[in-house]
């Protein structure tokens, strides 16, 4: 396994990169924390007199860091020293990461089990064919830099007052191989078995872009230091560009996952809405959640991790939402059953905004998911009640009662062992072993399914919605009182099959 990794922050434009902020996590503790999550458990942070003592501070400060952090800086120590430290106790693969790079952690647990077999090095790849360099670069210069070199009819730096189709039609002296060394973009040419043959900033048929992390055997690690002793503006593509003239060098396609190495606002922008766009859960229903929870919930969320608001304070707000939401159901009368409905429903929105924020600040505990899923257990359960008492003061039917008692106790009990079954689940999945297999999930493959499927909030939403619609709140209490102990019980004969398949091992 691979625990060890190098952040690479090279230059100044790095550095810049580096520091810009998604969700009000700079990218390189958000590659710290990413890597943490992926196993790693010592970094090394390779920098050229870029603000070591601000870096310190920054790091040494984050509670959330808890792996073992080494600051090399390349005009502060002698190669000598550097390959005492570094270079003489290389003795397995290891992860290269730009600092300016996003990523998904369970991306990079994946590269790390990739087989390099007779290769130096793989490097992450984004396989693009639709955009040519000069358009995109075309496209970047007019946003970023419309006005230098100099505009017909003005000087260098005079703002020109025009409209766009005016701009569109002047002829502005492009040099492309200046703006793609300044841009920063790598291009790829990939052989058919995904062998590195060509990297380069200046690629007229390629097959893709350079995605900011690289697997690299102990011989390039030492190359790069060697490289980076005597030269700090040594870039890691460079010795890609190098290495790959032998045959060297492997692609790694990243696919369709996050991972992209940020040198624009225009990437910051794109890689800041897909991370939002990945801030689903896996008990996530597939109507309620996705379309309606799921979008209201991640554009409370952008405005939420502006603010100091914790997870856990999330989650006591969901908490009184939920209970404003029972006392409209104890009031009675359908107009205020539909208030209640509506107002549970903003408390699930707020409950996925703790998970969101949490996973955005890199906040996650076991507490703070327990703390979730028992705030979960106390809203259903006040709900029931309400109902209860509402539907109890209507009829004076002490059947109602009996069965909005043992609906609250069902639906707490439930809840609970649905998160505990959520939590055992995620716990399972070992990352760090790509051949490890949990034969209690195999061996209850159908019960899992059948647990996913309405371990959500969506099979509850849309019950309460029919009952409520249709004027009849007492089928929402025999639906919860018999599923809720139907569920829990499935819970159960699986956690049995589970516990024989571990004893017959």
């Amino acid at each position: 396994m691979i625990n060890k990794a190098f952040i690479l922050i090279p230059n100044y434009k790095s550095y810049k990169w580096a520091f810009s902020e998604i969700a009000h996590v700079s990218l390189l503790k958000r590659a710290i924390f990413s890597g943490q999550k992926a196993g790693i458990n010592e970094f090394f942070i390779l920098i050229s007199g870029k603000n070591k003592s601000e870096i310190e501070r920054s790091l040494s400060m984050d509670k959330r860091i808890r792996a073992e952090i080494n600051i090399i800086d390349f005009l502060e120590r002698t190669e000598e020293e550097v390959f005492t430290d570094i270079v003489s106790n290389l003795s397995q693969n290891y992860l290269i990461i730009k600092a300016n790079t996003v990523f998904d952690n369970r991306l990079l647990q994946e590269f790390s089990q990739f087989n390099l077999k007779d290769a130096m090095a793989a490097i992450s790849v984004y396989k693009d064919k639709n955009i040519s360099p000069k358009k995109e670069f075309t496209q970047y210069r007019a946003e970023n830099h419309p006005f230098s070199p100099p505009l017909q009819g003005g000087e260098r730096g005079e703002v020109i007052k025009s409209n766009k189709a005016e701009l569109s039609s002047r002829r502005i002296p492009l040099d492309i191989e200046q703006l793609h060394k300044k841009h920063g973009e790598w291009y790829v040419k990939l052989s058919d078995n995904n062998e590195l043959l060509a990297i380069s900033q200046m690629l007229e048929n390629y097959d893709g872009r350079a995605a900011g992390m690289v697997l690299a055997s102990p011989k390039i690690i030492e190359i790069l230091i060697e490289n980076l002793s005597r030269d700090t503006s040594f870039s890691l593509y460079k010795l890609m560009e190098l290495q790959v003239k032998d045959g060297n060098i492997l692609a790694f396609d990243v696919k369709d996952n996050l991972c992209m190495e940020v040198i624009s606002n225009l990437q910051l922008k794109e890689c800041e809405r897909k991370l939002y766009n990945s801030l689903g859960a896996s008990v996530d229903g597939p109507i309620v959640d996705k379309y309606i929870n799921r979008k209201i919930s991640r554009l409370i969320t952008e405005q939420l991790v502006k603010t100091p608001i914790t997870p856990n304070q999330t989650t006591f707000l969901s908490l009184m939402i939920g209970i404003v939401s029972a006392w409209f159901f104890w009031q009675g009368g359908y107009w205020n059953y539909l208030a209640g409905g509506l107002v549970f429903q903003l408390s699930f929105i707020f409950d996925q905004c703790d998970g969101e924020i949490a996973r955005l600040k890199f906040m996650e505990s076991k507490i703070g998911g327990w703390f979730d899923a028992f705030c979960d257990s106390i809203i259903r359960t006040f709900i029931i009640l309400g109902m209860t008492g509402s539907l109890y003061a209507e009829s004076n039917q002490s059947l109602v009662l009996i069965l909005g008692i043992i609906s609250s106790i069902g639906i707490f009990v439930s809840t609970m062992a649905g998160s505990y079954e959520t939590f055992k689940k995620e716990e399972s999945i070992d990352y760090t072993n790509k051949e490890s297999t949990d034969a209690s999930i195999e061996k209850g493959n159908k019960l899992s399914a059948f647990i996913d499927k309405f371990n959500n909030t969506d099979s509850f939403s849309i019950i309460i919605f029919i009952c409520i619609l249709s004027g009849q709140l007492v089928w929402f209490l025999w639906t919860i009182g018999i599923g809720s102990f139907g569920f829990t019980l499935v819970i159960l004969v699986k956690s049995l099959i589970s516990k024989l398949a571990h004893v017959g091992r």
